[in-house]
């Protein structure tokens, strides 16, 4: 993600939780904020203040945590 993109294919181990992420990023998807061509995602250069949140939905840490419940270095 450091290049605004990710080929998730080329990940050795792949990425779990795919899926999930993947429907976390639907909105984002929808609005052109980032670009997806099967594992290939890019962030717009328009949206580059959204990657920690792009970045956020393949944190494993992050999987069931509310949310909407403050936390620290909240990016949006």
């Amino acid at each position: 993600m450091c290049q605004m993109e990710v080929d998730l294919d080329a990940i050795e181990g792949g990425c779990a939780g795919l899926e999930d992420a993947l429907a976390e990023l639907a909105p984002l998807e929808a609005c052109g904020a980032i670009t997806r061509e099967g594992g290939h995602i890019k962030v717009s250069s328009g949206a580059r203040l959204l990657l920690r949140v792009v970045c956020a939905a393949f944190d494993h840490r992050l999987a069931g945590v509310d949310q909407t419940a403050p936390r620290h270095a909240a990016a949006v």
